[in-house]
């Protein structure tokens, strides 16, 4: 198995700033930059990422920190596989219920998972050689 894949240790106190702090006011900043649809796409994403955040202090008892011990670009790629999976499943349950629209819209963003977990395997062999 991949040492990508391998389970990483459990995040460790760090001194950096929270992590989402940071990501929720630019998030802010976006959605004060747009209108209508995207506005409240960027606006959701704050209330997401805020939810996000207080689930992650509940089950490790501390906020994501950059600093905190984990390869993050391995975590990062791991969720991007995640998210190939996923997306191809939504597209494939869409077409078997007859929803074109949404299977096709689906089947867009599995295709930009699939790019983006292929980039972020590439910055692992980049940045480790393997």
């Amino acid at each position: 198995m991949s040492s990508y894949l391998a389970p990483q240790p459990p995040p460790a106190a760090g001194r950096a700033r929270p992590t989402w702090e940071g990501i929720v006011e630019e998030l802010r900043a976006r959605a004060a930059e747009t209108f209508g649809e995207q506005m409240r796409g960027w606006s959701l994403m704050v209330e997401d990422g805020q939810a996000r955040d207080r689930f992650g202090r509940r089950k490790h008892g501390r906020p994501h920190q950059s600093d905190n011990g984990r390869d993050h670009a391995a975590d990062a790629y791991q969720e991007a596989l995640d998210g190939v999976v996923y997306w191809r499943a939504e597209a494939d349950v869409a077409h078997l219920t007859g929803d074109e629209a949404r299977a096709t819209e689906a089947w867009a963003l599995y295709q930009d998972s699939l790019r983006l977990a292929h980039r972020a395997r590439l910055y692992l062999l980049r940045r480790d050689g393997r």
